[in-house]
């Protein structure tokens, strides 16, 4: 029985039942679907894109190990020497400020917090001299010399080298 026109009669239960086995099913092949995918290994492509680069990566190993054997010039002795002008310039500049306020000079140069291993400070009752040295180049300034040569390196080191 079926009627005509209308749809098969099927309890409903039975219909209920086939729907919850439909969806299992589909759900079960998804997952199944999912762990096959995830077993499966991945498109190698990383060594085809890292080929390339092995010269290049070679090419850069020879010159660094060929730029290492020199030992390279940071500073020229011209820029070394108004680098010393300039921590002068600037020590004399903190010690006069601190006897200014003070009334005395500093014991040391950690006082003004100016201390550097290339500055010498010795200070005095009335007068006090700085002693810059960096390699073979050293400088002297004594309390009340002028100040204007020292003030120059700033021209030095702010000038670009030729080539």
């Amino acid at each position: 029985m079926t009627k005509p026109g209308g749809p098969p009669s099927i309890p409903p239960r039975k219909l209920a039942a086939e729907l919850v086995a439909d969806i299992m099913q589909g759900k079960a092949k998804q997952a199944q679907e999912a762990r096959l995918a995830k077993a499966a290994p991945p498109p190698r492509r990383r060594g085809r894109l890292l080929i390339p680069l092995i010269p290049l990566l070679v090419g850069l190993t020879i010159w660094n190990v060929l730029r290492m054997q020199a030992t390279p010039t940071v500073f020229t002795p011209a820029q070394q020497e108004a680098s010393l002008r300039i921590k002068i310039f600037l020590a004399a500049g903190a010690v006069e400020h601190f006897h200014d306020s003070t009334g005395v000079f500093p014991p040391s140069l950690a006082a003004v917090r100016m201390a550097d291993p290339t500055l010498l400070y010795m200070p005095g009752a009335t007068t006090y001299s700085l002693v810059g040295t960096y390699g073979a180049t050293s400088l002297s300034y004594r309390h009340g010399d002028p100040l204007a040569p020292f003030a120059a390196g700033f021209t030095t080191v702010r000038a670009r080298p030729q080539p």
